[in-house]
């Protein structure tokens, strides 16, 4: 085909407008591709930087929560720990009483007269009522110690009668139990708190 044929030139002229049509749209795309060139490297890597510190931020907050867990049981473990050695005090204090109870009975019956044992029976009272001053609290320590001085009084006192004994200890022996109770979280009537 020449150039000066008649019919060719328009075909010439249309392809060759299509053509620098196209080479503007690439042109167009190129600008545009490098306009955002430094998007499509920041937004991979900004993802990547959010994932992480999505990642490690949960990483911190679980390590927290476990630890925060873990002290949790760890109080529980001590406070029945605690709790364990005080029941145990405060039973062992309450053998002795009633061995000293025992005594100071005996010590009515038989007129007033001295009961062999009762001062070992009376000190092992008394070390088990100090035993409760380390583990109790304020109220258990105080209604104890009324009560190993009620049993004193009883084992070595006035001389009282068999019932009169068991009132006069009765009257303090409930105050204790009651602050032993409280002291273990033991309910005052069980039926009504469900257990």
């Amino acid at each position: 085909m020449a150039l000066t044929d008649r019919h060719a030139l328009p075909s010439l002229l249309a392809a060759a407008a299509l053509h620098g049509w196209f080479a503007g749209q690439q042109a167009t795309r190129a600008a545009t591709l490098a306009r955002m060139d430094p998007w499509l490297s920041v937004i991979p890597a900004a993802s990547g930087l959010l994932g992480a510190v999505i990642g490690i931020t949960s990483t911190v907050l679980t390590e927290r929560w476990r630890t925060r867990t873990t002290l949790q049981q760890e109080q529980r473990l001590v406070a029945s720990r605690l709790r364990d050695e005080r029941k145990e005090a405060i039973l062992n204090f309450l053998a002795s009483c009633q061995q000293v109870e025992h005594a100071a009975e005996q010590r009515s019956q038989i007129g007033n007269h001295f009961v062999e044992g009762s001062p070992s029976l009376t000190h092992e009272m008394w070390f088990r009522q100090k035993s409760l001053d380390l583990v109790a609290g304020a109220r258990v320590r105080g209604t104890a110690y009324t009560l190993a001085n009620c049993l004193m009084e009883t084992v070595y006192g006035q001389h009282r009668t068999v019932g009169e004994v068991q009132d006069f200890i009765h009257k303090q022996r409930g105050p204790f139990l009651d602050a032993a109770k409280e002291a273990l979280g033991i309910p005052e009537n069980p039926e009504l708190s469900g257990h």
